[in-house]
């Protein structure tokens, strides 16, 4: 059975949401990994231990000594695990992050070559997953429209189809970012609703849509609405069809958006079908425990 260090945020992340290291290390235990998590601003202080591997998630603090610390104490496999979109500014602490590490873990699958020319060795990773503690609840939708997340000036794509929701349907945000959603015009917008508060809060429709549009990366939005009991429009992204099959319904720009939320609003019946299977199929398979996995499986194929 591997023993597997993680160094990360184990707290709370900047939104207020319990991190996602916190939620793999917690599965990796539950499938029986012996794993110590350490938090990121304590990694000098390293156990005395021997690990098969080292994951390092994504931070801007550790210093430029990180990898060669870990490799010269451990003698094991460094993995970084960049669970954010980092290619906009392409900040050299992460660049250095990816090439020195053994494997670099990334959902930015659009910029694959990029990282490999630099000498990145590139392991496409999902991050999209939702925790137990998600689940449905009994009660029927109060919004028809849903999105949640934050308001982002330079997500121009994101906050002209929202902009045209809102113009012609019950659309309610919610977000860390109320103030500036408000700003811009948005009619009913709320505070945050994350973790055990989302399935509280979820639409007839429930609009998936990041702030940039690159092949392979999307958060984890969409898995969470699933787990939720949620329908989920999605704006299609590359290939999100390999995660989510036929459970989520697609669009391609803001006609295409407003015409699909027109069709499931009037069909009751096939929407919350399409919400029952799609709970079931991400209740399967959209799990935490179903990332730590895959996080194995590609270790022991990496490294063993």
């Amino acid at each position: 059975m591997s023993r597997i260090l993680i160094l990360g945020n184990f707290t709370r992340g900047w939104d207020g949401s319990v991190c996602d290291e916190l939620h793999i290390s917690n599965a990796l235990r539950e499938l029986g990994y012996i794993t110590i998590a350490q938090q990121r601003e304590t990694w000098r202080n390293l156990p005395d231990m021997k690990f098969d591997f080292i994951l390092v998630s994504q931070w801007n603090g550790y210093g430029e000594d990180v990898v060669k610390v870990l490799k010269e104490k451990y003698n094991a496999p460094i993995i970084y695990w960049a669970f954010d979109y980092q290619f906009l500014s392409k900040e050299q602490w992460h660049l250095d992050l990816a090439k020195d590490a053994d494997l670099f873990l990334s959902h930015e699958l659009e910029h694959r070559k990029f990282y490999e020319d630099m000498g990145a060795n590139f392991q496409w990773f999902c991050q999209d997953f939702a925790p137990e503690f998600i689940q449905p609840t009994e009660e029927e939708p109060k919004h028809d429209v849903v999105f949640t997340g934050s308001y982002l000036p330079w997500a121009e794509e994101r906050n002209n189809t929202l902009k045209a929701i809102d113009e012609k349907f019950d659309l309610h945000i919610f977000g860390i970012t109320a103030d500036q959603w408000k700003e811009q015009g948005f009619k009913n917008v709320h505070g945050p609703a994350m973790d055990e508060e989302l399935s509280k809060i979820i639409g007839k429709v429930n609009i998936a849509i990041d702030h940039t549009l690159s092949e392979g990366y999307w958060s984890d939005r969409i898995a969470q609405y699933m787990c939720a009991g949620g329908f989920v429009l999605s704006r299609y992204v590359p290939p999100q069809e390999m995660i989510f099959g036929n459970y989520v319904k697609y669009f391609y720009s803001v006609d295409h958006c407003l015409d699909e939320i027109k069709k499931w609003l009037n069909n009751n019946s096939s929407r919350k079908e399409m919400a029952l299977g799609g709970y079931e199929y991400a209740n399967k398979n959209l799990r935490v425990n179903n990332r730590a996995e895959e996080l194995i499986t590609i270790y022991e194929n990496s490294f063993i």
